[in-house]
C-alpha cells in the first residue's frame, strides 16, 4: 500500500517548455539591459558547452544563484561584478517563473491524492525559485515536506528519497516517486527499490487512479 507519494515540480507539475522556447531572447535582452560587454552570439553559443559543465560541479556550487552565468562571463572572460550578476539573476528568474504553466489538473489531482496519502515535492531546483512557483501556483499547502538540494544536493544521490523514508517511517515499497526524468527521478525510486511512474502529472493521472 502506498503510503507517501513524492513529486517532482518542473516537467511534473509545472511545464517550462514556453520560457525554454525564449531563453535566448531573454539572456540578450538582459545583458544588453545590464550593459555587460559580451558578445551575444558568443554568449548563445558557450551557454550550452558551460551547461554540460555546470552539470558535472558539486551540488553545493550549482544550488549558488548566480553560478552559472558566473561560469559563462568567465569562459568569455568577461568581467562582471557581483552586484550586476545578482541583479542579472533576479530578473532572469522572475522572468523565467512568470513564463512557467501549471500542468493541467494539477491542484485537482494533488487535492484528490492528499485525502488519502501524504505528499512530498523532491525538486533539484534551488529554494528561492521552489518558493516563488509554489506562491504562484499555489501549491505549497499541498505538500507536507518540500526538499529542494541545499539540503541534500541532486536527487540522483539517494539521500533525499532516503530521508522520506525515514522521516515517515515507511518501507520503500510504500513510497511512490513521480517524475519525468529517468536519471534523477525514475532511477533514484529503483535503486532505493521504491515505486515509481515516469511523466507529468497529467500524463499519469490514469496510473493515478489506483492510489486514490
Amino acid at each position: 500500500m502506498i503510503k507517501i507519494i513524492g513529486f517532482d515540480l518542473i516537467g511534473t507539475l509545472v511545464s517550462e517548455d514556453k520560457f525554454l522556447e525564449e531563453v535566448d531572447k531573454v539572456d540578450e535582452r538582459l545583458i544588453k539591459k545590464y550593459k555587460i560587454p559580451a558578445n551575444i552570439q558568443e554568449f548563445n553559443h558557450v551557454k550550452y558547452r558551460i551547461l554540460k559543465k555546470f552539470e558535472k560541479l558539486p551540488d553545493k556550487e550549482k544550488t549558488k544563484p548566480t553560478k552559472f552565468y558566473e561560469m559563462c562571463f568567465d569562459e568569455l572572460k568577461v568581467k562582471v561584478n557581483k552586484r550586476i550578476l545578482n541583479k542579472l539573476q533576479k530578473d532572469f528568474d522572475r522572468i523565467y517563473i512568470q513564463k512557467l504553466k501549471l500542468v493541467k489538473g494539477t491542484r485537482r489531482t494533488l487535492s484528490r491524492l492528499k485525502k488519502k496519502h501524504k505528499l512530498v515535492l523532491i525538486t533539484n531546483t534551488i529554494k528561492s525559485r521552489v518558493n516563488s512557483i509554489l506562491r504562484k501556483f499555489k501549491l505549497k499547502k499541498y505538500f507536507d515536506l518540500i526538499i529542494t538540494p541545499e539540503k541534500f544536493g541532486t536527487k540522483k544521490n539517494l539521500k533525499s528519497m532516503e530521508f522520506v523514508l525515514k522521516k515517515f517511517k515507511i518501507k520503500p515499497k510504500e513510497f511512490l516517486m513521480v517524475g519525468n526524468s529517468m536519471k534523477e527521478d525514475i532511477k533514484p525510486a529503483k535503486r532505493i527499490n521504491a515505486k515509481y511512474i515516469r511523466g507529468n502529472i497529467k500524463q499519469v493521472k490514469v496510473k493515478l487512479n489506483k492510489y486514490y
